[in-house]
């Protein structure tokens, strides 16, 4: 499984460098790509356990009912996969959203430690080379879906678009840095 998603974190890469719309330099594209491929030989994989997962886990496909329960809708990715891929797209996602405005940031920060917490995960998963590797998954498909598609939308929804993808160029940047960091330190 790691393997399937490292080609197509590669193969999304390089769709991105095509088009030429990254708003990530060359040399910030191919970090992040040193970062993934370092990301997915890590050791603990092995330890990561495997279960059947919903694939693309985001506030959007979760509705609260009236009683407080939540039913999980969209179930056209479940597939079987690494049990911290669900957490890591819906972190993710929860991400995205606090970017958007300094409340969001402050209110969801705290959203996000309670959501780690209440699937059982401590708080260093989010440390962790798997967790890690998963992020970048989603913030290069994001990135990835972002400057494929930003030239088929209208205004507004082509501003949307590009704030998104702004915000994936902030995340990707921070976490190839990050991958740099920690390689000169290694």
């Amino acid at each position: 499984p790691i393997d399937h998603l490292l080609t197509m974190i590669d193969a999304r890469l390089q769709t991105v460098r095509t088009v030429g719309d990254a708003g990530l330099s060359e040399a910030q594209l191919d970090g992040v790509e040193r970062l993934a491929h370092r990301l997915a030989r890590s050791d603990t994989w092995t330890t990561q356990p495997m279960t059947l997962i919903h694939g693309d886990l985001t506030p959007v496909n979760i509705l609260a009912e009236s009683d407080r329960s939540l039913v999980i809708i969209d179930l056209g990715n479940v597939r079987h996969g690494f049990a911290l891929e669900d957490l890591a797209r819906l972190w993710t996602s929860v991400w995205e959203i606090a970017q958007t405005t300094a409340w969001r940031r402050r209110w969801l920060g705290s959203a996000m430690e309670v959501l780690i917490a209440g699937v059982g995960q401590p708080h260093a998963v989010i440390d962790s080379e798997p967790f890690t590797f998963l992020r970048l998954w989603n913030g290069v498909t994001r990135l990835h879906e972002a400057a494929t598609s930003a030239r088929r939308y209208r205004p507004p929804a082509a501003k949307l678009h590009r704030a998104l993808l702004i915000h994936h160029i902030r995340y990707l940047r921070a976490l190839a840095a990050e991958g740099d960091a920690r390689r000169r330190a290694a």
